[in-house]
């Protein structure tokens, strides 16, 4: 009788244990699967799904014939390479040129006139991101 009392509690320690054994955290499983610079226009479903997941979207439209914008688009990537995890940048041809960040809320930040260097674009950055990395916190201290 103490044998089958004792191999029903082992059992249930061991039930117990695999019940809490979960295979990936929350976090991996809701991972957005998306490339950190698309070159077009993201969707409105797509828009919702970046921002519902913590991360910023850069918005960079530019002008065919803009030589300046090619500098600004290598730096943006280049700056945001560092943050794939907290923000997607999208890169579009169009008629007018203008570089936006949308954050948390939705909240949209016009940087267009902004000049682009690393202490600025890390402020802006950091002003909107809803999941902060620890550069943004480190500059808080």
């Amino acid at each position: 009788m103490a044998l089958f009392i004792g191999s029903i509690l082992i059992m249930s320690v061991a039930g117990f244990a695999l019940s809490g054994v979960r295979f990936g955290s929350r976090q991996e499983q809701n991972k957005l699967d998306f490339p950190n610079v698309v070159d077009r226009e993201l969707t409105t479903e797509e828009l919702t799904s970046i921002l519902q997941n913590g991360m910023i979207i850069v918005e960079d439209f530019y002008e065919i014939n803009c030589t300046e914008c090619i500098e600004r688009n290598a730096f943006l990537q280049t700056f945001f390479a560092q943050f794939k995890d907290f923000a997607i940048i999208s890169i579009v041809e169009a008629n007018e040129t203008s570089v936006q960040i949308i954050g948390s809320g939705g909240r949209i930040k016009d940087i267009t006139d902004m000049e682009f260097t690393q202490e600025n674009m890390m402020d802006a950055f950091c002003e909107a991101a809803i999941a902060q990395p620890r550069e943004c916190l480190l500059a808080q201290i």
